[in-house]
């Protein structure tokens, strides 16, 4: 942040009017009011930030290496092993796993399904909504075996 009271001192009356109307408005130009020959302080007092990589190279580098630990600690997350060290090589045992948790999930909901149908009264059980509820879970439990199938 710029010290105004510096800035005071070091300029005329005239120039520091200017100068704060142009930090409230950026649409307001600053004209100096001095002969442009004299020396101009510069109050800018940012720092250039250090290099972090040599090259080019080794950002893009350290860039697909932070990319790839993040992708991998989301599968971890997702209870998934991470995926194969080259990336043409087929991830079987991470197809395998998905595939698991893909058929617990599905189970989960047909469990959940199931309460919430036994819960209902007779006459809902009975009826075209029940019904309709009765023939969604069975096609849950087909595609639970199917899952089961792949698993094998």
């Amino acid at each position: 942040m710029v010290d105004l009271g510096q800035l005071a001192n070091d300029l005329d009356r005239d120039e520091t009017e200017m100068l704060v109307r142009s930090m409230r408005n950026p649409a307001y130009k600053v004209v100096s009011l001095k002969p442009e020959r004299e020396e101009r302080k510069t109050y800018d007092t940012r720092m250039p930030q250090p290099r972090k990589y040599a090259s080019r190279a080794t950002r893009q580098a350290a860039y697909r290496q932070r990319t790839k630990l993040s992708q991998d600690s989301l599968l971890t997350q997702r209870g998934l092993p991470p995926g194969p060290a080259i990336p043409s090589m087929p991830g079987t045992a991470r197809w395998a796993a998905a595939i698991k948790r893909s058929e617990s999930l599905i189970v989960m909901v047909i469990e959940e399904m199931q309460e919430y149908h036994d819960d209902r009264s007779e006459t809902w059980q009975e009826g075209p909504q029940g019904e309709a509820f009765l023939g969604r879970l069975d096609e849950l439990q087909e595609l639970s075996d199917q899952f089961a199938a792949i698993g094998e």
